[in-house]
């Protein structure tokens, strides 16, 4: 926003604001986006499992934790080449009623450097994790599609 600000030397409305959010935060280059997950929880533990579409290809992963979140990030570290750590996140909804969209924010560490990402979706878990890759994908990381085994759960 500043460097836009600075560049048209004006004031940046709220409307402009908003869409350079959204091209920098929610639609980001070479997007990975969940096309199905299922969790579930059995005696405090969450597990998941998801169908991901990147643009090399479809990748499934699962993983477990202390929270869908949790398992999530987890299963994303299978299949990354350096550990993600989840170090920021908070979400709100965009309405008043049990129809509006939620909104996610995450920072990711990835290989020491930090990375933000935002996620819109009708239910909290899917903006969540939209929030997630959105990070990753601005990472510039891909996902490999086999299981890499380097790294550890989120904490």
């Amino acid at each position: 926003v500043q460097a836009y600000a600075e560049q048209s030397e004006s004031e940046v409305s709220s409307s402009v604001i908003h869409d350079i959010f959204r091209a920098t935060y929610l639609e980001v280059d070479r997007p990975i986006r969940v096309a199905d997950y299922r969790a579930s929880r059995k005696q405090g533990s969450d597990r998941l499992t998801a169908s991901l579409v990147t643009p090399e290809a479809n990748i499934e992963i699962a993983g477990t934790g202390r929270g869908v979140l949790d398992a999530f990030v987890g299963a994303i570290n299978d299949h990354l080449d350096s550990r993600l750590v989840l170090v920021d996140y908070s979400e709100h909804t965009l309405g008043d009623n049990e129809q509006s969209e939620a909104m996610a924010y995450v920072q990711l560490s990835i290989a020491g450097q930090r990375f933000c990402g935002a996620g819109c979706s009708h239910d909290i878990v899917g903006a969540s994790m939209q929030a997630v890759l959105n990070a990753i994908s601005r990472s510039g990381r891909r996902l490999s599609t086999g299981v890499q085994k380097v790294g550890l759960q989120a904490v």
